[in-house]
């Protein structure tokens, strides 16, 4: 799709010619999202951009979002986007006011050819050039008001104004699915959505924990996302297209700081009548963050506290990190499901395991070990 920028030009009077320089911003009708993670503010930076080939007013996307993690801002933009709400999340939703704007601030203006909300990210733009009309653009497609200025001065077109609200939630929000309205005549359905995802609590941002990369479901286009490898094209009809790693500002990757339990661990496991197992675990911590694993493949977490205060905690694989404001007692509370059990494993430990069988269905086993 192109539009065209002009200047008019008729100062020699002698000859009464025309000479009309101008150039072309190409909108792509490519689709991207660039996605940047920002450790240091412990967020992830949004940016998608399309253009859609349908005849519907109406448009649902649907976005995947890391699980914990949430919208601290968000915007869509577009020419003849009428509004846009929130499906999943009542109450989040906004309408796009168009006024237009009929003041005329230069020589000449061409209307109507620019769409309102064409942005330079949505595609490139040539230099001012001298040369002839392309053969599909007739100079009868123009409007010209002329004036007695003399002199070579710039068109600015005259088109509407938007006046939209950008969502700033009050606390971050794990939107995922939209409708887009756009106008019922629109030709250009092309529009922008940008927005900065943020950890919801009790979500714990660590960097040694890798994390999904959000998308936005719309078959094959390109993905960008610093501090991994994605082919040139990623299939997003799936619900993962993969991970990223944090960096710092400088592009080194994060120090682990875990630290190795040193004292006495706690172990509860409570089997009721029907055969499900709960997991209780009790060790001292520090500042910092401890990792271990339970080798179960399906894991309910009740809490995660230390000091008797929830804290920040996040899955690994095959286990769960969890953060240390400063030395105390954590506790996590886990449903593990029926069957085997495998006693959580702490990496670098240093003293005694203390396990202790509670409830129906452990005979033939000590209801007290020490490890």
């Amino acid at each position: 799709m192109s539009h065209i920028l002009g200047i008019w030009d008729d100062a020699d009077d002698r000859t009464n010619q025309l000479r009309l320089e101008w150039s072309f911003i190409t909108t792509s009708n490519s689709t991207t999202l660039n996605v940047t993670p920002h450790w240091e503010r412990r967020e992830i930076g949004f940016n998608y951009e399309t253009t859609l080939d349908t005849p519907s007013t109406l448009v649902p996307i649907e976005i995947v979002i890391p699980d914990g993690w949430g919208w601290s801002h968000f915007d869509i933009q577009g020419p003849t986007l009428r509004s846009f709400r929130s499906t999943d999340i009542d109450g989040w939703h906004t309408t796009i006011h168009r006024n237009v704007n009929e003041e005329e601030e230069s020589f000449s203006t061409i209307r109507n050819i620019i769409p309102s909300n064409l942005r330079p990210s949505m595609g490139r733009s040539a230099s001012l050039m001298k040369q002839s009309l392309p053969d599909d653009i007739r100079i009868d497609e123009f409007s010209f008001e002329n004036q007695d200025d003399s002199g070579t001065q710039t068109i600015v077109p005259s088109s509407p104004t938007l006046e939209r609200r950008v969502i700033v939630p009050d606390k971050p929000i794990p939107a995922r699915l939209f409708d887009l309205v756009f106008d019922d005549d629109a030709e250009d359905r092309s529009f922008i959505i940008e927005g900065t995802l943020v950890p919801l609590f009790p979500t714990l941002v660590s960097g040694s924990t890798p994390v999904d990369i959000p998308f936005i479901k719309s078959g094959e286009y390109q993905i960008k996302c610093a501090n991994t490898t994605l082919p040139d094209t990623c299939d997003t009809s799936g619900s993962h297209i993969g991970t990223f790693t944090w960096h710092d500002m400088y592009g080194s990757p994060i120090p682990s700081s875990t630290i190795p339990i040193k004292g006495e661990i706690r172990v509860r496991l409570m089997k009721d009548t029907w055969g499900q197992i709960r997991i209780s675990i009790l060790f001292p911590c520090r500042k910092g963050e401890v990792n271990f694993s339970l080798g179960k493949g399906s894991i309910q977490i009740r809490k995660v506290e230390v000091d008797g205060i929830p804290t920040r905690y996040c899955f690994t694989q095959g286990g769960i990190r969890l953060g240390c404001e400063g030395p105390g007692m954590a506790e996590v509370e886990a449903d593990l499901g029926e069957g085997d059990v495998t006693l959580p494993h702490f990496e670098d430990a240093e003293g005694t395991m203390i396990v202790e069988l509670r409830g129906p269905g452990w005979e033939g086993k000590s209801p007290s070990l020490y490890i």
